[in-house]
């Protein structure tokens, strides 16, 4: 019956078979039983710890992946509101014009009013000369 040998290397376990010989003693076997029982402990917590790293790195990446889905929403939201802030721009950029540009209907009256203003005070200019001569 050959002897179970176990190395335990950080995340890394190996299984020996070594053989059997007829030449070792009993204490020596009851001492290789002991060492693979040692190295399967070790081999068990290993296997343990690998285990509860898996779920912790399981865990995060629950988190992480939830935390993707609230920036992508953020991000959705914001580009939202960016894009409602650039339409108010162009309407308050397009009513500024707007107001602060005449348009021609207004030139022209506009120049309307200073002719005949410019005519009426040619008139009382005159009419006031004639007056002081």
């Amino acid at each position: 019956m050959p002897i179970i040998g176990i190395d335990i290397v950080p995340k890394r376990v190996s299984v020996k078979m070594l053989p059997y010989d007829k030449s070792f003693s009993i204490d020596s076997r009851i001492a290789h039983l002991e060492s693979a029982k040692s190295s399967l402990n070790k081999a068990l917590s290993a296997i343990d710890e690998l285990q509860a790293e898996a779920s912790n790195n399981k865990n995060e990446l629950k988190h992480l992946k939830q935390s993707i889905q609230q920036a992508q929403q953020d991000k959705k939201i914001t580009e939202r509101h960016l894009s409602e802030l650039q339409k108010l721009k162009s309407v308050d950029l397009s009513t500024l014009r707007e107001l602060s540009t005449p348009s021609r209907k207004q030139v022209a009256i506009e120049r309307l009013i200073g002719f005949f203003i410019g005519i009426v005070a040619s008139l009382i200019a005159a009419a006031i000369w004639s007056l002081i001569k």
